[in-house]
C-alpha cells in the first residue's frame, strides 16, 4: 500500500502554520521589555523636557522683570536729563555762530527745531539753515555742476574732469559757510534746485550740524555723493561740523559711512543724551557718540561740562 502523498502535503502546512505560530509567540515574548524600555525613555525625556522648559519660562520671566527695570531706569535718566539740560549747556556756545544742514526730511521738524532751540539756550546764534535736496544733486549731470559752479563764482573750464568739478563746488560751497555769502551765491543753488536756504548766510559761521537721516532709510550711495563731500569740505576748512541722526532711522546707520572724515557724530540726537553730546561736540570733544553698534560712546567725558576757571 502506498503513501498518500495528500499526507505529506498536510504535514507540511502544519508544521508551517505551527513555526509561524511559533516565531510570533518569541517576537511578542521579546518585544515586551523592549516596549516598556522605550515607554520610560520617552517618560524620562518628557520630565527633562517640562524641567527644561519650566527653567525657560523662568529665565524669561526674570529677563522681562529686568527689561522693565531698565526701561524704568531709563525714563528716569531721560527726564532728569531733560530736566538738566539747561544748566548743564548753560552758556557754553556763546559768541559761536553755527549753521543747521538738512540732508534728509524730517517727518514733523521736531527733531531739528529741539536742536535749534537747545543751540540757542546754550548762547548760540544760529543764524541760517541749508536744506539740500540730495535726490536731484546726486542726478543731476555734468552740466548742472558746470552750471552751479560758474555760478559759485568758479572759473571752470570745459575740459575739467567731473570728479575736481564735484570737489570745487563743495569746497565753495564750504568756504561761502566759513566766511560768509556776502554776494548771495547760494541763491543758485535755491535756481537749480539743490536747496533751500533760510536765514542769513552772510554771518560767517563756524560750526555745522548736519542732520543725515531721521526716520527714512538712507542710500549709501546717495550719503558718499553728497553728505560725504560737503561734511568732508567743512571739516577741511575748518568749519567745527557735527553729523546727526536719530534713534529712529531704519536700514543702517548714515553717520557710521560718514566716520572716516575726522567729524564728530551722534546716532541719538532725538534724546536728551543726544543733544548733550551736540553741545559736548561742538565746544571741542568730538567722538563717535551715540546708542547704535558702530558708536564708540553713549555720553561725552564729565570735563566736558565741568566749569571753565
Amino acid at each position: 500500500m502506498g503513501i498518500d502523498w495528500r499526507l505529506y502535503v498536510g504535514t507540511l502546512v502544519a508544521t508551517l502554520i505551527f513555526f509561524g505560530l511559533g516565531v510570533l509567540v518569541g517576537i511578542g515574548l521579546t518585544r515586551e521589555p523592549t516596549a516598556r524600555r522605550l515607554e520610560g525613555q520617552i517618560r524620562r525625556l518628557e520630565d527633562r523636557l517640562s524641567r527644561e522648559l519650566g527653567w525657560r519660562d523662568e529665565r524669561i520671566r526674570e529677563l522681562e522683570a529686568r527689561l522693565a527695570t531698565t526701561d524704568r531706569h531709563w525714563t528716569t535718566m531721560q527726564r532728569w536729563l531733560t530736566e538738566a539740560l539747561p544748566i548743564l549747556v548753560d552758556r557754553r556756545l556763546m559768541f559761536r555762530n553755527i549753521a543747521l544742514v538738512v540732508c534728509a526730511p524730517d517727518p514733523d521738524n521736531g527733531v531739528i527745531e529741539r536742536v535749534r532751540e537747545t543751540l540757542l539756550r546754550a548762547g548760540a546764534q544760529v543764524p541760517a539753515t541749508i536744506t539740500f535736496q540730495p535726490d536731484i544733486i546726486a542726478a543731476a549731470d555734468i552740466n548742472a555742476w558746470r552750471t552751479a559752479a560758474r555760478q559759485l563764482g568758479l572759473v571752470v573750464g570745459d575740459d575739467v574732469p567731473e570728479d575736481a568739478l564735484r570737489a570745487g563746488v563743495w569746497k565753495r560751497l564750504a568756504l561761502l559757510v566759513r566766511y560768509g555769502d556776502t554776494e548771495r551765491r547760494m541763491n543758485a543753488l535755491t535756481a537749480l534746485g539743490w536747496a533751500k536756504v533760510a536765514g542769513n548766510l552772510t554771518t560767517p559761521l563756524g560750526s555745522a550740524v548736519v542732520f543725515v537721516a531721521f526716520q527714512q532709510p538712507r542710500e549709501k550711495e546717495q550719503v558718499q555723493a553728497v553728505d560725504l563731500p560737503f561734511v568732508q569740505a567743512l571739516h577741511n576748512v575748518g568749519v567745527r561740523t557735527v553729523a546727526c541722526e536719530t534713534t529712529t532711522t531704519q536700514n543702517g546707520s548714515p553717520v557710521e559711512w560718514l566716520r572716516g572724515t575726522g567729524i564728530a557724530t551722534v546716532d541719538h540726537v532725538d534724546t536728551p543724551m543726544g543733544m548733550v553730546c551736540v553741545i559736548a561736540a561742538l565746544t571741542g570733544h568730538p567722538d563717535h557718540y551715540g546708542m547704535k553698534l558702530p558708536a564708540r560712546t553713549l555720553l561725552p567725558p564729565v570735563n566736558a561740562f565741568t566749569p571753565r576757571p
